[in-house]
């Protein structure tokens, strides 16, 4: 039974990282989202509050290929 939990839990957050990632990869070479942005607007679309999404898609986005990560009030997820 757990397994099944688990991989029902799995398809939940496949859902979530396909999403981000689509986010993502639609960005112009230059162009930032701020992950706050990206946590809330997703959370809108799938019917979760943004603080609660944002350290998921932190796993996502830390070695994600094809961008960078500046912090501070200017930061946000850039696309190279």
């Amino acid at each position: 039974m757990q397994s099944v939990h688990i991989e029902n839990s799995l398809g939940k957050i496949r859902l979530i990282f396909e999403k981000a990632s689509q986010r993502i990869d639609a960005l112009e070479s230059g162009q930032k989202i701020p992950a706050t942005t990206l946590a809330k607007e997703l959370g809108e679309e799938l019917g979760v509050n943004g603080t609660v999404l944002y350290p998921t898609l932190l796993f996502l986005i830390a070695d994600y290929p094809g961008i960078y990560i500046k912090r501070g009030a200017k930061g946000g997820i850039y696309k190279i």
